[in-house]
């Protein structure tokens, strides 16, 4: 699986829907755990990760645990099999729900650098298992049990594993088994991304001790649990966001201007040698741009990444000296992942609009990087569409970016078919949120792109506000459909920019989205219905009885809290934002490509277009969640949203006998 430069055939011909759905992936770009794809020996040599790749014909991924020697010119060397791919299983209102996003993977040295320790499944259970550095000894697993390891590290004397889990949950299974010999209570546990079967209840994590030696396992210390979780329990200052201790003892931390209030300005804090608490006085971040901070092994200070530029669409990587002023080390508008410290340099895993992840090592003196290992070395940015960062403003008055992606071969002056694919746009552009709407292979076929990053919430855009909890500000949100509006304006403002450059035929607009960007489209077929000529979403759907009856009682009850419509007796509120409200006169023709797991929620949306015999067609995919994670299917949404917009917006039609039926359909959607 690894590539061989050698081997690799070098091409100029665009990438294909394939080649996305088949690329090597170090971690995984959409993965919503955080955590590190990869981990650092400790002689600072080495790297270990797990490389993984989809295949569309077996419908599998293939993992591969490597090591990489942190020299120019090295090659990973395979150690240990990674196993059958894990989806995350997320606490939502209190149940376990899985959402399709693959579990981290991410391996763990030994301290003395002789083994590597890492999660895989054994019985359809993730266990940990430890395999000898070199490769000379085969991997075994250390864990037994019938919950789920969650997460682990290795003790600091080496000699055991700490790993968490949740309680319970075989108990739990047992006294769900005998309800079903009675039925099963109608309560929280029902909804959305379920069957029709109550979920399984979050349980408490237990953070336990494994003697490796002996087998034998104990519930962990307090020190322990705090290096388990990354977190710091002894000396931790009030009201601290998030701290951490130096190798020397002394703490670092992030806390509130003002503790009560979720916008206040954050400031950035050490304890001095002297045990006395210094400020950074020319550190002063708004509430989310800080987003992690190290102590300096060559100096006395901290290194921290932070957001700036116009949206924060840049991260810049500081260095402060308690006594002076920070000073940039890099500043780039790429993203750049589990970063961690080797004596003089940071390595990461970083990735640019046509650049799919890599790894490189950041020299801290200077800011210049070097490429440590390309797992996609034939995916050049030749291949790729022309990336253009654009900037503007919304109707809230935040600050928006998104990026613009052409054709290579696109003739001057040409007015190009649109495709807007959300919510967010860091990194490589691949699919948009969910990746669903392949952005490079849009362009290759000769659309524009505009892929959309999502303003900041409506409430934020009042900055006197003093809500202490998003529960108390997010009323505002849903009041008129504030944010809903705060989206949709942006979305406006791109297309204006782009059709006052001449670069888009503004009778032919696709939109794409799915979760928040399928919402945020719903919202734009209602508002603006003569703006887009086709769309396509990959949830579904915002509608009145989706949302408060059909996901059941805790989502009801959570939406009315935030100021959400009854779906009982005058339904008016909902006419701005539901389309089964709105039927009879939409006329946008309309993909849905839906997990099995969410088609409840699809069905009023579908059933009322059809039954106003308007262009709507749906397609569901068995055995997925909220994030579609099978190879085959992953492919299969590619190709018909790219079949879709060519169909609605070009009027072309693949000559593939196999999509015969397809376009049969299709064709009599049109009116």
């Amino acid at each position: 699986m690894f590539p061989n430069a050698a081997a690799i055939e070098m091409t100029s011909q665009p990438v294909t829907a394939g080649d996305l759905v088949r690329l090597r992936d170090i971690g995984f770009s959409n993965s919503i755990s955080g955590a590190t794809p990869f981990t650092v020996d400790p002689d600072g040599r080495r790297i270990a990760f797990m490389l993984t790749r989809a295949d569309p014909v077996t419908n599998d991924y293939c993992q591969q645990l490597a090591t990489l020697e942190l020299r120019p010119g090295a090659r990973p060397q395979v150690i240990a099999d990674g196993g059958a791919l894990s989806v995350v299983t997320q606490d939502v209102r209190g149940i376990l729900i899985p959402v399709g996003v693959p579990r981290s993977a991410t391996p763990q040295w030994s301290p003395d650098g002789r083994w590597l320790a890492f999660l895989k499944q054994r019985e359809g259970v993730m266990q940990v298992w430890r395999v000898a550095a070199d490769g000379r000894e085969a991997a075994r697993y250390l864990t037994t049990g019938a919950a789920e390891v969650e997460s682990f590290v290795w003790s600091k004397s080496g000699d055991a594993i700490l790993y968490a889990t949740r309680a319970g949950l075989e108990a739990q299974k047992q006294a769900y088994a005998q309800e079903a010999r009675e039925g099963f209570t109608y309560d929280e546990r029902f909804g959305l991304n379920r069957a029709l079967e109550p979920s399984m209840r979050s349980r408490k994590m237990v953070q336990l001790a494994l003697n490796i030696a002996t087998g034998e396992t104990r519930v962990a210390t307090t020190d322990e649990r705090d290096l388990l979780t990354g977190s710091l329990s002894d000396g931790r200052p009030a009201h601290a966001l998030s701290a951490m201790r130096g190798a020397d003892g002394r703490i670092a931390w992030t806390q509130r201007q003002d503790p009560a209030r979720i916008l206040s300005p954050v400031e950035l804090w050490v304890t001095g040698r002297d045990g006395q608490r210094i400020k950074c006085d020319a550190c002063r971040f708004d509430h989310h741009d800080l987003e992690r901070i190290w102590w300096d092994p060559a100096g006395d200070g901290l290194l921290y990444f932070v957001r700036e530029g116009w949206g924060r669409s840049e991260l810049v990587l500081y260095r402060w000296v308690p006594g002076n002023v920070p000073r940039s080390i890099l500043r780039t508008e790429d993203i750049l992942t589990g970063c961690q410290l080797s004596a003089d340099r940071m390595l990461c895993a970083r990735e640019g609009s046509t650049t799919p992840r890599h790894l490189e090592s950041i020299d801290l003196a200077r800011g210049t990087s070097q490429l440590l290992f390309d797992p996609n070395p034939e995916v050049t940015p030749a291949r790729l569409g022309k990336v253009e960062r654009l900037h503007w403003k919304n109707a809230a008055g935040f600050e928006i970016f998104g990026d613009l992606i052409l054709p290579r071969d696109r003739k001057r002056d040409e007015k190009l078919p649109l495709i807007i694919v959300q919510y967010r746009t860091r990194g490589f552009l691949r699919g948009g949120t969910g990746d669903e709407y392949p952005i490079h292979v849009f362009a290759a076929r000769g659309y524009a792109v505009l892929s959309v990053d999502r303003p900041p919430p409506y409430f934020e855009s009042i900055p006197e506000g003093s809500w202490s909890s998003w529960n108390e500000a997010d009323p505002l949100n849903q009041e008129n459909w504030n944010d809903r509006r705060n989206v949709l304006s942006a979305i406006e403002g791109g297309v204006q920019l782009l059709q006052a450059r001449g670069v888009i035929d503004p009778r032919r607009i696709g939109i794409t989205g799915l979760s928040e960007g399928a919402t945020s489209t719903r919202f734009a077929l209602v508002n603006r219905p003569d703006m887009f000529a086709a769309a396509a979403i990959s949830t579904c759907c915002f509608d009145v009885r989706a949302m408060m009856v059909y996901g059941g009682t805790a989502v009801a009850e959570e939406r009315r809290r935030a100021g959400f419509p009854s779906a009982f007796g005058d339904l008016s509120p909902w006419k701005s934002l539901a389309l089964s409200e709105n039927a009879a006169t939409f006329h946008t023709p309309l993909l849905i490509q839906v997990a099995d797991a969410e088609t409840v929620t699809a069905l009023e949306t579908f059933m009322a277009l059809r039954e106003f015999k308007k262009p709507v067609d749906m397609y569901v995919f068995p055995g997925e969640f909220h994030n579609k994670w099978q190879p085959a299917h992953r492919l299969a949404i590619y190709d018909r949203n790219l079949d879709w917009f060519d169909f609605w917006l070009r009027q072309r039609e693949d000559a593939d006998q196999a999509k015969a039926a397809q376009y049969a359909r299709w064709r009599k959607l049109r009116p």
